[in-house]
């Protein structure tokens, strides 16, 4: 089969279940990795050798810029969280890509995420430069569905 074009990364939205669907302009972190173990190993030959094998995953927080907006879904979402309400919080969240003709092409799921981190926008009055807000979002396992 042949391979298809790259997709396009500018067209993608989020998906928090019961709290919203909102654009981004920038989405990072998308890392899944393993801590290397290193063990002593005694190879056929007698000698021994280094053997690296997977240890705990590690899963990188995703970080989202957006302009912003009079939508305070998302800070409600963070005060769920500062209120200590942890597991109101936490939401199977899904980060869909756009082909530019609005057809899904991508699906990453982060499961039981949950808001670590919302920072709100620099405001500088000499500036006519969009204010940009980021939210962080941490999670217990991340897919890529499509």
């Amino acid at each position: 089969m042949a391979e298809k074009d790259p997709l396009n990364a500018s067209y993608f939205m989020v998906d928090v279940p019961g709290v919203t669907n909102a654009h981004f302009r920038e989405a990072t972190g998308f890392t899944t990795e393993n801590n290397v173990i290193t063990t002593p190993y005694s190879g056929k030959d007698g000698k021994v050798i280094q053997k690296q094998i997977p240890g705990t995953m590690k899963l990188t927080p995703i970080t989202f810029k957006r302009g912003l907006s009079d939508n305070l879904d998302l800070w409600k979402w963070r005060k769920l969280v500062e209120e200590g309400k942890i597991e109101e919080a936490r939401k199977n969240v899904s980060v869909v890509a756009y082909s530019t003709d609005n057809k899904e092409v991508a699906r990453w799921t982060l499961e039981a995420a949950w808001c670590s981190k919302l920072t709100g926008p620099t405001l500088d009055a000499k500036s006519n430069e969009v204010g940009i807000e980021d939210i962080t979002i941490v999670f217990e396992a991340y897919k890529r569905e499509k």
